[in-house]
């Protein structure tokens, strides 16, 4: 991009704490630091068609990439 990009793998909250606004806390904490850092966009993955690969949009990301997966063993 030319420009710093923060990029995170994926958020994780145990269920016990997932109704209270922890995921959407992270990501703003995640926000704050990016741009303190200078970064101009954040990047986040989240697994197919999981609860925050649903809830991200409403968050106000936007759908930008895919990615696949190839297991390399056969474990």
């Amino acid at each position: 991009y030319g420009q710093i990009v923060a990029t995170t793998e994926s958020f994780f909250v145990h269920p016990d704490y997932r109704k209270g606004g922890t995921g959407k806390l992270l990501l703003g904490l995640a926000d704050h630091n990016a741009r303190g850092k200078g970064a101009v966009a954040l990047m986040v993955c989240a697994p197919a068609d999981s609860t925050l690969d649903k809830v991200l949009p409403l968050w106000g990301l936007r759908h930008t990439n895919t990615v696949y997966t190839k297991a390399l063993s056969d474990g």
